[in-house]
């Protein structure tokens, strides 16, 4: 049996592909590629590359804006831009004017609960855009409820929404 013999222009690629999948591996969080080692089952990177490749190219995909798609990610933009909120002077985005003016007495506890989790997932700007399925599994509260609450933290001029898009604002002077 004869050994095939491998051509110069073999030899050259097969080196360009472990250049490759150096910077490959390289350029990856550790996070992403324990993650992929623990779903490969394999440490081997000339394993875990292809599945490496396929997922940047699937997060890629997903990650660019697609002109054509029927379900176009959602593009934010601010519902109130007049009322952008900042942080504090007393550094939190909590402010503490929601005590000291009395806007706590303006919504129930499922509301101030809604309230929480929309200052807690916003960006800052105050945007979020939680559906109200996983708005009511975050809470334990039902999806009417969430409407419910949504519906105060509205009349008491404290959020912005449009759906699916919600703006925690900036409080306005003294609580009524």
């Amino acid at each position: 049996m004869m050994n095939p013999q491998v051509t110069v222009v073999q030899e050259a690629r097969l080196q360009d592909d472990v250049v490759a999948l150096q910077d490959t591996w390289q350029a990856q969080p550790p996070l992403l590629v324990g993650l992929i080692a623990h779903l490969t089952g394999t440490a081997l990177q000339e394993d875990m590359v292809p599945v490496m490749r396929r997922l940047i190219t699937r997060g890629q995909a997903l990650l660019e804006p697609k002109r054509q798609s029927t379900n176009p990610m959602i593009e934010k933009h601010l519902l109130c831009p007049e009322r952008v909120r900042r942080v504090p002077p007393h550094f939190s985005w909590v402010d503490h004017r929601l005590v000291r003016d009395q806007h706590l007495r303006r919504a129930d506890a499922k509301a101030w609960a809604l309230y929480l989790v929309l200052v807690t997932v916003s960006d800052e700007h105050g945007l979020s855009y939680y559906g109200e399925a996983t708005l009511g599994r975050l809470l334990s509260l039902s999806v009417a409820e969430v409407v419910a609450a949504r519906g105060q933290l509205l009349a008491a001029a404290l959020i912005a929404y449009e759906a699916p898009l919600y703006q925690v604002l900036a409080l306005e002077g003294v609580g009524r």
